[in-house]
């Protein structure tokens, strides 16, 4: 399955391709830069199928990795925020984490 995607993929850069290279009103230096980019994207969209084929698990344990990050960095906000309050503000922000805790 994979190689018709890749053909129909590879087809339709060519087809991009030959139209870019037929403006008219687009300067050489542009067009070998549009075209610059449509390879390098496929470049990378192939790659990362051929680690999609190899490992069918890195792309998910990648995304868990990125999750675990952003909750490092909430966590790490929320606790910046949390010092900068006042007691007054730690108490009530404590007192109504256990309402919610014993609500839910």
């Amino acid at each position: 399955m994979s190689s018709l995607y890749e053909f129909y993929i590879e087809k339709e850069i060519r087809e991009l391709t030959n139209s870019i290279n037929s403006a008219k009103y687009i300067s050489e230096d542009q067009k070998e830069t549009m075209i610059g980019i449509l390879s390098e994207d496929w470049a990378s969209d192939r790659k990362d199928a051929a680690d999609r084929e190899q490992d069918p698990h890195r792309l998910q344990a990648k995304k868990g990795e990125q999750q675990r990050a952003k909750d490092a960095e909430y966590k790490e906000k929320q606790k910046k925020r949390k010092e900068k309050m006042s007691q007054a503000d730690r108490d009530w922000a404590d007192d109504r984490a256990a309402a919610a805790q014993a609500a839910g």
